[in-house]
């Protein structure tokens, strides 16, 4: 069942704070969520994490926040919550901001392994990114599995502060506002990259990559590689009896032509496509027997 969630009440705001700093503290954040976020659990989170960024809420102790009082008063959130985003995106380090936009361009969830060679980066300039990543919640552990006995090397790496295997934004608005962020040529170059690092990766096995593969050579502008690919996806597709993925293929592989418009295109290429696709349409399964 899907449950559609409405956004939080001044009161639950109001328990939020409570929950963060002192009680005399609590009023001025309870103001700020309730002004900025609109209730918004999303940007309830993203504001708590830039007041942190900004050194506006600081640890204390034994335990919990307090509010800076010389940084409150110069505290003002950007805008939206897109504004906000990019702001903490652009407080990072060079170094991680170029890995995390990569990260973007890559996938919701990414490989480490894959980021590395994408960036052809040092694996441990690599880890030190992703600990401040996570650090700043920008991203999360994804384990591989959710089962005990595959979750266990996951498990293992974790606990060893080892910054290795999947991990994911910690929602799909970030990634979308730090790709927006990013210059649509610069992306292009990231995608031929992330590409080339798949195929180095994967180069005795390309089949088992190939639909991503497609996708970051069509993104990168680079149709005459991308070719092959789509032809490879839209193959195990069809082997599969997955007809409608490999409509989708073939659909990509048009629009590849018509992007790249550059003369590449085979005599009869696009005939053969447009008949595949029409045979698609028409295909009827049979009727189950009884």
């Amino acid at each position: 069942d899907r449950l559609a969630l409405g956004r939080l009440p001044p009161a639950a705001l109001g328990e939020i704070a409570a929950a963060l700093v002192p009680a005399d503290e609590s009023l001025w954040l309870t103001d700020l969520l309730t002004e900025w976020t609109g209730g918004l659990p999303l940007a309830v989170t993203e504001l708590i994490n830039y007041l942190w960024d900004e050194g506006v809420l600081i640890a204390r102790q034994p335990g919990g926040w307090s509010v800076d009082s010389v940084r409150q008063e110069a505290c003002t959130p950007p805008s939206d919550l897109q504004k906000l985003i990019v702001h903490r995106f652009h407080r990072l380090p060079a170094s991680a901001r170029r890995l995390l936009a990569l990260a973007g361009v890559i996938g919701q969830r990414f490989d480490v392994d894959l980021l590395r060679v994408s960036g052809d980066e040092n694996l441990a300039v690599v880890e030190a990114c992703v600990e401040l990543m996570l650090q700043r919640w920008l991203i999360r552990q994804f384990p591989r599995t959710w089962t005990h006995t595959g979750r266990e090397r996951d498990i293992v790496l974790f606990a060893r502060g080892a910054r290795r295997g999947v991990f994911e934004f910690a929602h799909e608005s970030i990634r979308s506002a730090i790709l927006a962020d990013v210059n649509p040529l610069r992306r292009q170059v990231m995608h031929r990259a992330v590409a080339a690092a798949l195929a180095t990766i994967y180069a005795e096995d390309r089949e088992s990559v190939c639909e991503a593969t497609a996708h970051h050579l069509v993104e990168g502008g680079d149709v005459a590689l991308a070719r092959d690919c789509l032809t490879m996806a839209a193959e195990r597709a069809r082997l599969a009896g997955a007809a409608s993925t490999e409509r989708r293929y073939l659909e990509r592989w048009l629009t590849a032509l018509e992007r790249a418009n550059d003369g590449s295109e085979a005599p009869g290429e696009r005939r053969h496509i447009e008949e595949r696709i029409r045979e698609i349409g028409s295909f009827r399964p049979p009727a189950p027997a009884g």
